[in-house]
């Protein structure tokens, strides 16, 4: 090893020089590297979604579901097809064998589909899909625009706000959502019908023709080319009233006008019906590119849309913003620099009191260094910096370090031995290299199995042994080479005190100094070890199997000694689904969902930030949708932790505060809803901190009846 460290430290200039490229170019790759809160990661499911307005339940299933679920009859590497049907909505959930080619599969079952879409009712919209993956399932933020005005005032304002969205460099689309479908609805008069001798369906089918519009190709010229089309679409109350029924054998012309006994635009009934903080809202969900930056492209958006609601104020509609992504990246970015700073704090403090602050200040430039260099390989590698390797970066903090420490203190103690300070660096690096790169590859062979996990799952985990790996590498090239030199160069002059030689007393270095008592109490414990090997040996034996039992029982769930949780509620936010009596009407459920909203909005700005409601579904714990006109929900944002304030806890603990809310609910509930003998039912959760991972325990039935 000791030709390795002469030959690198003969290299001084050239070495020198990478060291500052690499910190050079570690500085732009954190301020172009994508910053988003999870990272990129298709979830492996796909969800088609039908809308069969004025259909029950039984008939979505016999005229909707069925026909996609015999469409995708023998589409490979799909894991199990999982319908539900609902009235006015046939859901139908795919879900593809991990590893498989997701996005392969996902073009042959979207061929499949909309090749039978003539096969669904005429009265049924072309199935909507929707693709699993975590920009489309987590937006970069959600901007609501809410005020008691008309649906198609909200709508107007919604596209003129998306319009200005849609220029924010890196999103890749804004989705207008709870917007209602514009609908042009004619009321015809049966005793009319009759008079004229007139079905309903002739008057269907004349305004359905009337309605139609059918490209019919292009004629061309020799510089110019226009397109032919049949037909028309309609387009005011007008056109709709003279469309022509029926005509007699005198010439006479009934039109619908002559039938019907009232026409008038209007919107369609809705399948979802969304509020915030107890009003109207429509939301505009935010969705960036894979390069973009989650933190720079909400920033933008929040200031376009405060600068949207201030013009927009006198039209009495405001803005709130919810499920911003930025609260877990900064609540993340809190945490790693608060570590960072710490962990150099601590390595100066105690390097400065045992060995100088000059070699203090040298070991401790190996941890913005290892970082800069890791962020540089995830840059390259297309690991964006995002919660799961923020917290890969937290947990090893303190490791990469460890190297730089211990190639530091052997030196240090060479040259207290006497030797000049190039061979104290030659003898001290090279002595230590072995156990050094040892040490490391053991840890970083610990983390390596978390890639053989598979699925969403493992993909998300797989950001953290990428992380520790790249950064325990950079700390491990640091502290070999580029720290020797610096030494060479910066470090210490001379040594003041007494010099002893290694053969005459090989522990010197251990006897002086501050931390020379914990040295007698550190030999003590060891000496006494070493005379007692039996019984040291056969005590790390059972603590080991000890570990291993307390593991497997929590595992296998014989007796939870640990609670065991892949993805633990984050606690910046919780959902509140509420049940309804079956047969409740959507807006009777939307009234109660603005009801509730407005509750814990009356709590006060430092229990709620903001509150979503949607009537006509909600979504449990593992992401999973229910719908149904008796179902709603309400996701409530939690205020940053410097301005929280919750009565029933003085330490702010969020999960003692959503115990408290559950008893706010149940009282409210009781007071208010218990006489009228209509009670919806409420529970709290917070949500999940990660993918979809599925139920503890699914069980599926499946046969032919």
């Amino acid at each position: 090893m000791k030709s390795v460290v002469k030959f690198s430290i003969k290299q001084t200039v050239f070495i020198n020089v990478v060291f500052v490229i690499l910190v050079v170019a570690g500085v732009f790759s954190i301020l172009t590297i994508p910053v988003e809160n999870m990272p990129s990661v298709d979830i492996g499911k796909v969800f088609i979604s039908t809308i069969y307005f004025g259909a029950s339940a039984e008939d979505v299933e016999e005229l909707v579901t069925k026909k996609i679920e015999d469409a995708l009859d023998g589409l490979e590497y799909v894991e199990f097809i999982q319908s539900d049907s609902y009235r006015n909505v046939s859901s139908v959930q795919i879900k593809f064998i991990d590893d498989s080619d997701y996005k392969d599969i996902y073009d042959e079952l979207r061929f499949r589909v909309l090749n039978i879409k003539d096969e669904l009712p005429a009265g049924a919209d072309d199935p909507f899909f929707f693709y699993v993956d975590t920009h489309a399932w987590m937006p970069v933020v959600i901007v609501n625009i809410t005020g008691e005005i008309p649906p198609r005032s909200l709508k107007l304002f919604a596209e003129e706000l998306k319009a200005q969205l849609l220029s924010i460099p890196n999103v890749r689309s804004v989705e207008i959502m709870g917007d209602y479908d514009k609908e042009f609805h004619v009321s015809v008069d049966p005793e009319k019908l009759r008079q004229f001798g007139i079905t309903f369906n002739q008057v269907a089918a004349a305004i359905r023709s009337e309605n139609t519009k059918i490209p019919t190709g292009r004629f061309r010229m020799e510089a110019s080319e226009y397109m032919l089309d049949a037909g028309r679409r309609l387009r005011t109350q007008t056109e709709v009233l003279n469309i022509v029924v029926r005509r007699d054998g005198d010439g006479n012309f009934i039109r619908v006008r002559d039938l019907v006994t009232n026409a008038r635009i209007s919107y369609r009934d809705p399948a979802i019906m969304p509020s915030v903080n107890g009003e109207n809202a429509l939301r505009l969900r935010v969705i960036k590119e894979e390069k973009g930056n989650a933190v720079t492209i909400s920033e933008h958006a929040k200031k376009i849309s405060r600068n949207f609601g201030d013009i927009h104020r006198k039209d009495d509609i405001r803005i709130v913003f919810t499920n911003d992504s930025t609260i877990e990246i900064n609540d993340s970015v809190k945490t790693l620099s608060g570590n960072l700073i710490l962990g150099m704090g601590l390595v100066l403090i105690i390097l400065w009191i045992s060995l100088g602050f000059r070699n203090a200040m040298l070991t401790a430039m190996g941890i913005p260094f290892a970082f800069l260099c890791t962020i540089i390989i995830m840059h390259i590698s297309k690991v964006s910096l995002n919660t799961i390797s923020l917290f890969a970066f937290v947990l090893v903090t303190g490791i990469i370090v460890d190297d730089a420490v211990i190639i530091m203190e052997n030196i240090f103690r060479h040259i207290q031995m006497g030797k000049s300070k190039k061979m104290a660096v030659i003898d001290g690096t090279s002595e230590v290299m072995l156990p050094v790169i040892s040490s490391a590859l053991t840890t970083i062979l610990a983390f390596i199995p978390m890639l053989i996990m598979t699925g969403s799952t493992g993909e998300f985990f797989a950001q953290i042994p990428k992380t520790v790996t790249f950064a325990l590498a950079a700390s491990l090239l640091e502290a070999l080479f580029i720290l020797p030199i610096h030494i060479l160069d910066w470090g210490p002059k001379k040594i003041s005190g007494k010099v002893a030689d290694e053969d005459e007393d090989p522990y010197h270095h251990l006897k002086s100094g501050v931390f020379s008592p914990l040295w007698e109490i550190y030999r003590w414990i060891l000496t006494r070890l070493l005379d007692h090997k039996f019984f040291a040996f056969t005590s790390v034996i059972l603590l080991f199997f000890a570990s291993m039992a307390v593991l497997v029982l929590s595992a296998t769930g014989i007796m939870p000694l640990i609670k065991m949780e892949f993805f633990p509620g984050n606690y910046f936010r919780y959902h509140i689904p509420i049940t309804m009596p079956v047969g409740t009407s959507i807006e009777k459920s939307d009234a109660v969902v603005r009801d509730l909203s407005a509750f814990i909005m009356s709590l006060g700005e430092q229990q709620a930030q903001s509150a979503y409601g949607n009537a006509g579904r909600y979504e449990d714990e593992d992401y999973s949708v229910t719908s149904g006109h008796n179902y709603g929900e309400i996701v409530v944002t939690l205020p940053e932790d410097k301005d929280r304030n919750f009565p029933e806890n003085p330490d702010d603990d969020p999960m003692l505060h959503l115990d408290y809310i559950r008893n706010k609910l149940r009282e409210y509930i009781a007071q208010k809803y218990t006489e009228s003998g209509f009670t919806p039912t409420a529970k709290v959760f917070p949500e999940s901190d990660g993918p979809p991972t599925g139920k503890p325990i699914s069980i599926r039935v499946t046969g032919i009846t």
